[in-house]
């Protein structure tokens, strides 16, 4: 295992507290590393060799009698040797490259060979090829939600006041999910990526980063997916409409991410480059339109309670 370059990273958004910089090193094995994985096992080799020499063997025999023709002599067996012998490299380096590393069991091929082979920049390349196979279909369910192209099956609330507690809890809840966006977006998906020249990145490690964020980011659809699951009365109407498109800020977020690896993806490994990018979460729309229609309602509480 080689590490080489070691580009410097920065991202942030808006404050100072969520502005980092580091170091990368990318690691990448050697072809002499792949040279040991093809022929690191020669009982395999040699039993391959020797499993397609008799096919073949077996197979030339029965042409010989069907054909009445007689190819026997030296140049014949070393025909055949040589084909077995190619054969077997090409059954061990076909086995080699579609080797599945521990804990990736799950995930697409692709993602499995860019694990195993981790050629220079593989870090970046793994981390975008699981973001697209875990993320990708939330992401279009989340931009269907935004856009109105899917209907929700909605529902009135049986009790007003369980209801309004729901009101109530959406900000707190949305302070919560702009947190956890920053920690696995900013510090938890870039530092599982993270190779030095002591250690190398991880793909399980990687893998479980991708998987946090997939997990955060299906309970941020499921956020937004409850706001149009309510059918709500009719003096909260214009309250109920001021909090739906709240997962947006989360949504620009990954995809930001996305635009992120694809640059690290493009960079020479073999040149020491700086980098810079921004994820900026932008404020949620109508969180303060929301906040004084909800305290304008809050003093008409008795009053509707009486209505209900």
């Amino acid at each position: 295992m080689k590490h080489s370059s070691n580009p410097r990273w920065m991202h942030d958004d808006m404050d100072e507290s969520s502005k980092r910089i580091g170091v990368f090193h990318f690691s990448h094995k050697t072809w002499w590393h792949h040279v040991r994985g093809v022929f690191g096992r020669p009982l395999e080799l040699l039993g391959a060799i020797t499993a397609i020499f008799g096919t073949l063997w077996t197979v030339g025999e029965a042409s010989i009698q069907l054909l009445e023709f007689n190819p026997r002599g030296w140049y014949s067996y070393l025909a055949l040797f040589a084909s077995s012998l190619f054969g077997a490299i090409a059954w061990q380096v076909y086995r080699y490259v579609n080797l599945c590393p521990p804990g990736l069991e799950g995930t697409s091929r692709k993602a499995r060979r860019i694990a195993h082979l981790q050629r220079p920049k593989w870090e970046f390349a793994l981390a975008k090829a699981l973001l697209a196979e875990r993320v990708a279909p939330i992401d279009r369910e989340c931009g269907d939600l935004l856009d109105g192209n899917v209907f929700v099956l909605a529902t009135k609330p049986r009790d007003f006041m369980d209801y309004f507690r729901w009101l109530q809890s959406r900000t707190d809840n949305l302070s919560r999910m702009l947190e956890a966006a920053k920690f696995l977006l900013l510090h938890q998906l870039p530092s599982s990526m993270q190779s030095s020249a002591e250690s190398h990145a991880l793909p399980d490690r990687i893998l479980a980063a991708v998987d946090a964020v997939a997990r955060f980011y299906r309970e941020t659809v499921e956020f937004e997916r409850s706001s149009h699951a309510i059918i709500p009365p009719d003096d909260f109407v214009k309250l109920h409409r001021l909090q739906l498109g709240w997962a947006e800020p989360i949504r620009g977020g990954v995809l930001q991410m996305f635009r992120f690896l694809h640059r690290m993806c493009e960079l020479d490994p073999d040149k020491e480059e700086t980098v810079q990018f921004t994820i900026e979460f932008k404020e949620p729309p109508n969180v303060d339109e929301y906040c004084a229609e909800l305290g304008r309602l809050e003093s008409r509480l008795p009053e509707i309670l009486d209505d209900w």
